[in-house]
């Protein structure tokens, strides 16, 4: 979402979680990909918060939707074999 004015977007997206007082950690870049937001010990990448912002869903309870929905993948696979 970088360029075409996705620095905005995120800006405004971030702008909008420090309203809502949800704590999170500023954009990172990744080696070969998107940048991520920590928000409560769990990776969300920009295009998701974007997504959220532009959507008008990006309150407290569609964040923790989302981070309950990282938990459970990650318990899902707890038990499998690499």
């Amino acid at each position: 979402m970088r360029g075409q004015g996705g620095d905005s977007k995120i800006k405004e997206s971030l702008l909008t979680l420090a309203k809502l007082k949800i704590p999170f950690r500023r954009p990172d870049k990744t080696f070969n990909g998107p940048r991520i937001i920590l928000i409560e010990n769990y990776v969300l990448t920009e295009d998701e918060i974007i997504a959220l912002h532009e959507a008008g869903k990006l309150d407290v309870e569609n964040i923790r939707r989302m981070i309950a929905r990282i938990k459970n993948s990650q318990k899902s696979g707890e038990g499998e074999k690499s």
